[in-house]
Formats: structure tokens, sequence, C-alpha cells
């Protein structure tokens, strides 16, 4: 079930730092826009930067590739890239490849790059965040190519993990978490792209890994805002890498996005267990 290379990806990108309905304005006249993060849609190439940088942030973009996006080795030994160096070398359309399709400049597919969510970003919030990485001086030094461990291959292929192009294209094909209307839709976006790296394509958890996402039903307001906020369960503190995963991405979050995202939770939470 993928749940072993799962956790090494997420305990990697710790180091980072709702009524129904949409929170932020994606409407136009002629047609509705995509559904996005807050301030996808920004006026000036300054708000975008900063979108995109919050976007690193939330997304867990600077936890393997460190606070200043320069790289270099974490976690037994894994060595990140500098992005500082490489990105240079791309453009949007590339960039955008190498983040949503798992698939490099030189065609390599990567690894440990967790694309299976990132495909499902929206085309001006991918944008925002190529235009922030691009934005970014050269600094630092090179870090040697990435070569997994023989402890990472020997997970892998015991979980049947091929590579972040394969498994993006294979989540493609999934019907994905709960469509619970177009009132939830951001919502289910915002669960998409910050919640399945862990719990899986239809938020159904992994088995012995993660909960199915309906666990939340357990959960008061107070102490659900307390669980992705601070990664504190409501029977026991520490919860593993929801311990380490929500105080470095989740305070990112808008007021907007988290109400939007826990209003969705807790409908999907209910219809399941209705059903």
């Amino acid at each position: 079930m993928l749940k072993t290379w799962k956790s090494i990806i997420v305990s990697l990108a710790v180091g980072i730092s709702v009524s129904c309905g949409q929170s932020s304005s994606n409407q136009s006249a002629d047609k509705p826009l995509e559904v996005t993060f807050d301030d996808a849609n920004a006026s000036s190439k300054e708000e975008r930067l900063a979108h995109g940088e919050r976007l690193s942030r939330l997304l867990g973009c600077t936890g393997c590739h460190q606070a200043d996006i320069t790289g270099g080795a974490f976690n037994q030994g894994r060595i990140a890239p500098n992005l500082t160096l490489l990105i240079p070398e791309y453009d949007n359309a590339s960039l955008d490849r190498a983040i949503r399709s798992g698939v490099a400049l030189d065609g390599r597919k990567l690894r440990l790059m967790p694309s299976e969510m990132y495909q499902f970003l929206s085309d001006a919030d991918t944008l925002a965040l190529a235009l922030y990485l691009l934005s970014l001086p050269p600094s630092g030094e090179s870090q040697p190519p990435f070569e997994p461990i023989a402890e990472d291959v020997a997970l892998w292929e015991a979980d049947g993990y091929i590579n972040a192009n394969t498994l993006a294209l294979a989540w493609a094909a999934s019907a994905g978490p709960l469509d619970a209307g177009v009132g939830y839709s951001r919502g289910r976006y915002l669960a998409l792209n910050l919640c399945t790296e862990c719990h899986n394509d239809q938020l159904q958890g992994y088995p012995n890994f993660t909960p199915d996402l309906t666990i939340i039903s357990a959960y008061s307001d107070v102490d659900l805002k307390r669980l992705l906020l601070e990664g504190k369960g409501n029977t026991r503190e520490q919860l593993g890498l929801m311990s380490l995963v929500s105080p470095a991405r989740n305070p990112h979050l808008t007021e907007g996005e988290y109400r939007d995202l826990i209003a969705y939770l807790r409908v999907r939470a209910r219809t399941i267990l209705e059903d």
C-alpha cells in the first residue's frame, strides 16, 4: 500500500514551515475560474510571489529542500538537491512538469517527489509556486545526485512503488475523494492537495500507517483545530508524523482555507458514516 515510502517522504517534509462554499472569489462574469488556494489569482507579481512562497511551506517543499531551498543531507543520509542551482535551467512549463508529473528536465522520472498529490494543484497555484521558485537567486553549494539508499529501494520494491510519475498516473485514474457537490469543491481541492500525501488518494488512509479521515467525526471543533494546527490528538498528544507535519504546514492556511477544508472533511465523514 505504499505506506512505508510515504512515511519517508512526509518525515522529510516537516522542516517547512468553514462555511460551505469558497471563501475566496473564484467567479468571473463569463465562467467560473478554477478552484484555488487564496491569492492564486492576485493581480500583482509581488502578491503572486508571496503566494508561491506560502505554498512552498504549506505543501512541504521547504522540508526536503530545506527552508532556503538549497537542499542538503536529511534523514539518514538522503540528499535533496539544491533547487536554487537547478531551477534556473527550467522554464515555467518544464518546472510544472517536474512538480505535477514528477518528470525532471532531462526526462528522468523522479522519486520521493509527491507529484501524485501535486498533480491536483490548479494552474494558477502551480504558476505562483513556479514563479516563486524561479525567482530564487542561486545560492549555497551543489548537492550530489540523488541516489536512493539500499533501505529505500527494498522498501519501495516491497510496497510496489516505482516512481513519482507512475504513481501520479495511477492516482489520476482514481475517482478521488468523495465529491460532496459544488458547495464543497474548494474544501475537496484543499484536501486533495494537503491530505492525500499521507491519507491516500481517496482519504481512506493506509493500513497500519494512517487512518481514514472519517476519524475527524470523533473530534470537536476545538479538538480538530488543535489536531490540524498543533498535531495533538484528543486522546494522546503525540501522533507520529501527524504531530510533525501539522504544525509545520497547516498554520500557513488562511482562515478561509481552514474553514473550507474542515467543512469538506466533516461532510465527507458524515456522508460515508451514514451510508
